[in-house]
């Protein structure tokens, strides 16, 4: 139930009741009900301030940052979901929480991010391969899964950002899982506006170029924006793979790839050898880029090894 009421010119004061069964313990002091862990992620989400008793809380919001969340909060939330999924910044939730899932798809979602949530360690992995998310958060522990083994095997193969959400708060676990290479760690419970934040920051500090919207190769030009190649002003019309495959080496411009961190970037996690699948690709995308096919300058073959975008 949820009552609003005005205070001054400057504030929103709301009060909500939930008399269900609390699942997380998000609040100090109080667990709250579902209902209500959603309401503190989308407040907290657009600057709100939220704290709860033991069976109500109130929520206070300045008008300047957050009005939209007692007054337009299915607009905003429908404004979400229509957003064109090409200019969306996807994350992965893999977490094993039903609760917790839930909750981060709706509050992420209603920040303009495109989510997918995997209960399975495992099959979170597998399906980076399909969904390419720009950010995975990791829960732990997770059943099927050790994190910091995951974390190190992700990076022999790929740089995407992990935001990992904890349940210890062991200063050794917590050296362990970024010396592993996660890009941030978190102790459950947290603020959701943190975690708004630091995947932010993980985003911005993405190695590589990536980055820029358009990556100018002397004459090869990829729009990474619009997923779009030329080469010496003429379009170019690549495959999802090939895409996948020429973004992989432009982010690696000017160093080898092996095989294997190909075809894992490309293709994630496989339980047999496809480098006969990437030579056709690579051979695909050398007809489509390359002035001469087979006398390759831009992609480089290393002998033995693998590929390199010059």
């Amino acid at each position: 139930m949820v009552e609003e009421k005005r205070a001054g010119q400057d504030a929103i004061l709301a009060g909500i009741r939930e008399d269900g069964r609390g699942v997380l313990t998000l609040f100090r002091g109080a667990s709250a009900g579902l209902g209500l862990t959603i309401c503190k992620s989308i407040i907290e989400a657009h600057g709100g301030k939220i704290g709860a008793a033991k069976i109500a809380m109130e929520a206070r919001c300045s008008r300047s940052s957050c009005p939209q969340v007692m007054r337009h909060g299915r607009q905003l939330l429908q404004r979400a979901e229509v957003m064109e999924l090409g200019n969306r910044i996807r994350i992965l939730i893999i977490d094993d929480e039903p609760q917790m899932r839930r909750m981060l798809k709706i509050a992420l979602t209603a920040h303009g991010y495109e989510t997918r949530e995997i209960a399975c360690g495992q099959s979170g992995l597998e399906y980076l391969a399909v969904f390419k998310p720009d950010l995975i958060i990791l829960g732990l522990p997770i059943p099927d899964l050790d994190g910091i083994e995951a974390v190190k095997q992700l990076r022999t193969w790929s740089r995407v950002p992990v935001v990992i959400l904890s349940e210890s708060d062991s200063d050794d676990y917590e050296v362990a899982a970024l010396d592993a290479g996660a890009d941030d760690y978190m102790t459950k419970p947290f603020l959701m506006g943190e975690l708004l934040a630091r995947i932010r920051n993980a985003l911005r500090h993405i190695a590589g170029p990536q980055n820029a919207l358009v990556l100018n190769l002397g004459g090869l030009i990829i729009d990474f924006s619009h997923r779009q190649v030329t080469v010496e002003g003429r379009d170019v019309k690549l495959t999802p793979t090939e895409y996948e495959l020429l973004k992989t080496l432009a982010a690696n411009f000017g160093y080898v790839l092996t095989y294997k961190q190909l075809t894992m970037a490309v293709w994630g996690p496989l339980k047999y050898d496809k480098t006969s699948l990437l030579r056709f690709y690579i051979r695909q995308l050398r007809s489509k880029i390359e002035a001469e096919p087979s006398l390759p300058k831009r992609i480089t073959t290393e002998a033995r090894v693998g590929y390199r975008l010059r």
